[in-house]
């Protein structure tokens, strides 16, 4: 569960971002979902929310702590997250209106809610809880972003509820991505 959704808040992230220009703004308190989603839809309806292009973009673990992990399992895990994971993605025009669309999946629409969420005057911050039977997991985004980049970063305390071997586990990474020019056609996004 902590790694299927924090790929899926970095791809959001990702395509929430890509090339977002200050306008416009979306901002939501005690929102499921969804809500977050129509608002990211209608402030996409209303302006430039995506410039398309080619993306690339490197995600920097800087932190994974799991208690109770042996420490040389620890340092392998840790040296294994510290090499830079990079992508190159193509957003075309018709993704550009629309974006974002992954980000809102339904597993996270079930088990997820945001405590709040802001992306307005080319910044991000957002708090999202998600509970399931085994986990709960806070997830804290804050950043900035522009038409052709974006860094964020990310904070991730997933804790066991069910009693399990493992108490919390964190975890910490940046997202850095630029829009280079326009799509080359050798992209797989």
């Amino acid at each position: 569960m902590a790694r299927t959704l924090t790929i899926a808040l970095v791809a959001g992230a990702c395509g929430a971002l890509a090339g977002c220009g200050p306008s416009p703004n979306v901002v939501a308190a005690n929102a499921s979902v969804g809500e977050v989603a129509a608002k990211v839809a209608e402030a996409a309806g209303r302006g430039a929310f995506v410039s398309p292009g080619h993306w690339q973009s490197t995600v920097h673990f800087e932190k994974v702590e799991v208690p109770g992990m042996p420490p040389e399992l620890a340092a392998r895990l840790n040296q294994g997250m510290a090499r830079a994971r990079r992508a190159e993605s193509c957003l075309t025009a018709e993704q550009a209106k629309k974006p974002a669309g992954d980000f809102f999946n339904s597993q996270l629409a079930k088990n997820c809610a945001y405590e709040h969420f802001s992306m307005a005057n080319g910044v991000i911050d957002a708090a999202m809880t998600c509970i399931n039977a085994a986990t709960r997991q806070s997830v804290v985004m804050k950043g900035a972003y522009g038409p052709d980049t974006y860094r964020v970063t990310m904070d991730s305390q997933v804790t066991r509820t069910d009693g399990g071997p493992l108490g919390t586990m964190l975890m910490a990474m940046t997202i850095d991505a630029r829009r280079t020019g326009p799509c080359s056609g050798k992209e797989k996004g």
